[in-house]
């Protein structure tokens, strides 16, 4: 239709014409979309930059390298500092020097160059000296240098050494005094480390040495307290970023982890220093403006990381975190301080700082997805389990509101004309709606509502029949990662950086925890439906997510799903490839990873074939043929369970404490095993009341309410019920031991006790004071929602009547 339309030549807008473009171009019809960029119904088009964007861009996909050339250079004089025009101009060139290389019969571009006023540069030789010409000019001006000219040489000389054809680059270029003449150009700027970072790989062992010694040299600002002279705060400023770049590269050298540990605690004080001393250029700046010594607080932190990656001493990250806090206080605007607490603060099992974090960064709309994740992944692992609903629930109203404003947004492009901008609304749209923020907010909630309610198997089952659990067990095969991994800056070198593959393996375990969720709770929905097919075989047709023919299928689900939970906690137990620990600067380490070494998947499975087998029998009445299978099943199983549960319990309990003695403090990070080992009585405590319903009276088939119950058949019962009861007993026991140890440790922490810190890098006790109580708050707040939990869960547990 719109072919139609273009060749009867009706289209009299830009609008139009753009969407037929896009359309060409979806369609992979490149060469009908560039004639229509450069023929006649191009007249129409009024913004020329747009147009010719376009174009370069169709060049670029049909590889017409010696077209691509001669419109990036033509663009490059208009705009010398636009970086994708440097970008394409390259990949033209590199591009027909690849053709000649690889083509018996290679096409000359001699025709070519007669179509234009500018000459093809189809090798390095001619691409170096245009460059040139462009750097020449820009250092010629009275104004500040533009840096594109002079970047796209060093990315000329990269690519050069990377493709190995560098031997006219290495008469007339050294990749070192490039860098270097770069920085002293735009090192006051602070894009220049990003600017040269992912070229210090192209100098050899000898360059980055060369280049360590010259950046050393570098001053850094005085204390403006002992300067002989007052300096300017523009200057300053100058001088700092200068520095503050220096060291930066320096870094990323492999500078800093070289150093042995006294040598790193120097280079920390150091950069202490640096940073007061540079207080005072950032005091007429507003509160929401980033100071311009924030950097060397970072820089700091992140050396004081690598002692606690030297030492595998975690407490060496409240140094850390007193460096940042004391920056924080000071810029409170700098989302890379705040970032970087919220990781920190989460590590050592600290939550309280985090939410308040949130709440002062307005984490709104698309951050929720991108960032959000911070405060996600840790919030209910932590026990902040009201905290996570608000969260988890402000976050799964985005994705609503995404789902159902996105036809609104396509209507409102529609009538505005905006044609190209419908594909981008609906790709994003789709984006959003397949993110792994999406179920796993809406597993969250779930096991939220499990956990501050679900205190009858009747509230259990409403929590668990929600549609949304099922709905989104489909999109797992399509889930993207919209997480920005790589929020938080570092400066280490390339090798130590997160590598995509964490980052895949990150997206990968996620993935595997919400399965193990999903199977976790349609494993407990199976368990408590199932008691509605018993007692009312009508129940089946007003519950659409239960097995259509009733008992025996919902017995052979409960047998895949279990049989597939353990193949996911095997696999994965037994998969070496997995890291011993995500770097601090990446994203947070999967739950699935502590659920792993909580045993929690060893006793739902055992639980489940219990399930089975009391369902089994009870769906034939009880006859004597799944009577005996049953009470076997029952008598093997129970006892195992209560050794696993007696065995993850000491081992939970043995990770509360750190030291001994009197230098025994409370370890925070224990807390993610804590609030597993809560889940796994809650979710044991919905089977035991479940078992205890299906093996009362009430609970018989049809058949039998005709019949009635023979002795035999109630014997059978009881002696079932008497096979499970010490599961009963003994979790409750269990439960109210983990209860009051809890108890006693929030009161030793409230009476100052179990909790110290190893601060040597900030000496302000103010900064003390506040970390501390950060500390206590938030200890105590996660302790106070788990021993809630526990003791709502210990009263429906009592009242089970075994």
């Amino acid at each position: 239709m719109i072919e139609k339309h273009a060749n009867e030549s009706k289209m009299e807008s830009e609008a139009e014409l753009r969407l037929y473009v896009m359309v060409l171009r979806l369609q992979n019809k490149h060469e009908t979309a560039l004639q229509v960029l450069t023929g006649k119904l191009s007249e129409v088009w009024k913004h020329e930059h747009e147009k010719n964007r376009l174009e370069r861009e169709i060049l670029w996909t049909l590889k017409q390298w010696p077209e691509l050339n001669q419109a990036a250079k033509k663009a490059m004089k208009q705009d010398p500092d636009d970086w994708s025009l440097y970008q394409l101009y390259l990949d033209s060139v590199f591009g027909m020097m690849a053709k000649q290389l690889h083509s018996s019969s290679t096409e000359t571009t001699e025709d070519k160059e007669n179509s234009s006023d500018l000459a093809v540069d189809s090798d390095v030789t001619a691409a170096w000296k245009f460059l040139g010409t462009l750097v020449a000019e820009e250092k010629s001006k009275t104004r500040a240098a533009l840096r594109g000219p002079l970047l796209a040489q060093i990315e000329l000389v990269s690519r050069s050494r990377v493709s190995g054809l560098n031997v006219y680059l290495k008469k007339v270029a050294s990749p070192m005094e490039m860098l270097y003449d770069f920085y002293e150009l735009f090192g006051d700027r602070a894009c220049c480390y990003s600017d040269l970072e992912h070229y210090l790989r192209v100098l050899d062992d000898k360059e980055q040495s060369e280049l360590l010694i010259r950046l050393a040299k570098q001053p850094a600002l005085c204390n403006p307290d002992v300067q002989d002279e007052p300096i300017d705060v523009q200057q300053a400023v100058k001088v700092m970023q200068r520095h503050i770049c220096s060291v930066q590269l320096a870094r990323s050298l492999g500078l800093h982890l070289r150093l042995s540990v006294e040598d790193k605690k120097m280079v920390v004080g150091q950069m202490m220093e640096h940073f007061r001393n540079g207080v005072k250029y950032g005091e007429e700046l507003l509160e929401t403006e980033v100071r311009p010594n924030d950097a060397y607080a970072l820089l700091a932190a992140h050396v004081v990381i690598d002692i606690a990656s030297d030492t595998d001493d975690a407490a060496v990250y409240w140094d850390a975190i007193a460096i940042l806090e004391e920056a924080y206080t000071l810029s409170p605007a700098n989302s890379q301080i705040r970032l970087l607490l919220v990781r920190l603060y989460s590590i050592l099992g600290i939550f309280d700082p985090c939410a308040k974090i949130f709440n002062a960064m307005e984490i709104r709309n698309i951050q929720l997805d991108t960032i959000g994740y911070y405060f996600l992944n840790y919030a209910p692992a932590l026990g902040y389990f009201k905290t996570a609903q608000r969260l988890v629930k402000m976050t799964l109203a985005y994705f609503f509101v995404n789902k159902k404003d996105g036809p609104e947004y396509v209507t409102t492009a529609y009538k505005s004309g905006s044609f190209h901008k419908i594909l981008e609304i609906v790709q994003f749209q789709q984006r959003v709606q397949r993110s792994i923020s999406f179920p796993m907010t809406v597993y969250d909630v779930a096991a939220g509502e499990l956990l501050i309610g679900g205190n009858c198997l009747e509230e259990v089952h409403d929590v668990l029949s929600n549609t949304m659990l099922w709905a989104v067990t489909q999109l797992f095969p399509n889930l993207v990662d919209n997480r920005d991994a790589r929020a938080l800056d570092t400066w280490d070198p390339l090798e130590r950086r997160l590598s995509n593959q964490l980052v895949g393996l990150s997206f990968e375990l996620d993935l595997q925890w919400l399965k193990v969720r999903s199977i976790t709770f349609r494993l407990l929905y199976l368990v408590v439906s199932l008691l509605r097919l018993l007692s009312s075989p009508s129940a089946s047709s007003q519950d659409s997510d239960l097995p259509t023919t009733g008992i025996p299928d919902g017995c052979k689900e409960m047998h895949l799903l279990s049989a597939e939970l353990q193949a996911v906690v095997e696999t994965l137990g037994g998969n070496s490839h997995l890291p011993a620990k995500f770097p601090v600067q990446g994203p947070p380490e999967s739950r699935i990873i502590a659920y792993l070494d909580c045993g929690h998947a060893g006793i739902m499975v055992s639980l489940v074939s219990v399930a089975i087998a009391l369902y089994q029998a009870a769906f034939v009445n009880w006859t004597a043929a799944e009577s005996e299978p049953c009470q076997r099943v029952t008598e093997q199983t129970i006892p195992k369970v209560v050794s696993i549960l007696e065995e993850q319990l000491q081992k939970c309990k043995a990770s509360f404490y750190v030291g001994s003695g009197e230098k025994r403090e409370f370890a925070g990070a224990c807390l993610q095993s804590v609030v597993l080992m809560t889940e796994t009585f809650v979710h044991m405590t919905i089977i035991l009341a479940a078992f205890c319903q299906l093996l009362e009276s009430k609970h018989s088939t049809k058949r039998q309410k005709k019949k009635g119950k023979t002795q035999a058949m109630l014997d059978v019962m009881e002696s079932v019920k008497s096979a499970i009861a010490p599961l009963h007993t003994r979790s409750i026991e269990m439960m109210q031991e983990f209860k009051s140890e809890l108890d006693q440790i929030r009161q030793d922490i409230t009476a100052d006790k179990l909790v110290s810190l190893r601060i040597s890098s900030v000496d302000d006790e103010t900064v003390h004071a506040r970390i501390l109580k950060h500390v206590r708050d938030s200890y105590d707040e996660s302790l106070q929602e788990i021993t809630d939990v526990l003791d709502r869960k210990l009263k429906v547990a009592a009242a089970i009547p075994w």
